[in-house]
């Protein structure tokens, strides 16, 4: 594996990490604060954290109208990734929306990946994207009870608006800064949230100095370094690898689960682990292969000298001296 893409495949690694925590977060806040107040005012603290970065950096650059099109789907994108998945946890079971959620954006960055960057879906592929479904189906099966066909589209489509989030980042030229696309990701999605935020009618009141604030600012940043991470880590791996990379998220989640909420673990869901972590890897074991019997060609046809061969000048090259 290139030095590029291994640092690519870590920084997607230690984003699902940080993606997984979330659920922390998610469970300390729950409607405590208004859902879309929250979000906006995660989204505002992240913009402002960003631009004086930028402006201390002076990292930014000129954009290009096509360029600010995907930037702007992007961001649309990924707000149809919150909006779906909330409606969907506060309507389905948890099982129902993670496995909807999760195989929608797998099957987002496998499509994506085929048509709009030709990348080819090889039967290493295939044979990963059968085991990573059949994984999710083992881990989230006993919760399925599919009643509401609305919400499970949604969650579905919410799937699919992360995966996009997730790949469309490769359609943006790397000249443009991870700081500056975050920010740009951070501002749209305020102003999506905000306005939603107005429509519902939530009830506003300014930040204090509690629990609940503190861990809202702490989501912000963790979606802040996710954001530079996702970024690096997609512009240096292919859409389809990323996406299964990124079910690793999956793994840290029933491992957080474990430990902290103290979440049984039956033999289906370490099975659909397994499963997961093999699909995960599949697609790479070629190319590792690969790289191995080329350092072993190298090895092999590097010219060795002459054990009986006297260190120094050769013999060849006295007698044309002479």
């Amino acid at each position: 594996m290139k030095k590029n893409s291994l640092v690519g495949v870590s920084s997607l690694v230690f984003s699902a990490f940080l993606f997984s925590s979330t659920a922390v977060f998610s469970r300390i806040l729950k409607f405590n604060l208004p859902v879309f107040y929250q979000s906006w005012t995660r989204s505002i603290f992240a913009t402002i954290i960003l631009l004086i970065l930028i402006l201390i950096l002076k990292s930014w650059q000129k954009i290009n109208k096509k360029d600010f099109i995907w930037m702007f789907l992007r961001s649309l994108a990924g707000a149809v990734g919150f909006f779906g998945s909330f409606f969907g946890f506060i309507n389905l079971p948890i099982g129902v929306v993670l496995f909807l959620f999760y195989g929608g954006s797998l099957f987002s960055g496998y499509l994506l990946g085929l048509f709009m960057f030709k990348e080819k879906l090889t039967s290493k592929k295939i044979i990963a994207l059968i085991l990573a479904i059949f994984g999710l189906f083992l881990i989230y099966y006993s919760n399925f009870s599919f009643n509401n066909l609305v919400y499970e589209i949604g969650s579905l489509a919410a799937g699919f608006g992360s995966g996009t989030w997730n790949v469309l980042s490769k359609k943006i030229p790397s000249r443009y800064p991870p700081l500056q696309l975050n920010f740009l990701d951070c501002l749209i999605n305020f102003f999506i949230v905000f306005i939603t935020s107005l429509l519902f009618k939530e009830r506003w009141f300014v930040p204090s100095f509690n629990i609940l604030w503190l861990v809202n600012f702490g989501f912000s940043a963790t979606f802040l370094i996710t954001g530079q991470l996702m970024i690096y880590g997609f512009r240096n791996v292919s859409a389809q690898l990323g996406s299964l990379i990124m079910l690793s998220e999956v793994l840290f989640g029933i491992i957080i689960g474990a430990v902290l909420y103290k979440e049984a673990l039956s033999l289906t869901v370490l099975a659909g682990g397994i499963l997961v972590i093999v699909a995960m890897v599949l697609p790479e074991v070629k190319c590792l292969y690969d790289n191995h019997q080329t350092a072993l060609n190298k090895k092999s046809n590097h010219p060795r000298r002459n054990r009986h061969q006297p260190r120094g000048k050769s013999l060849d090259f006295i007698i044309k001296k002479y």
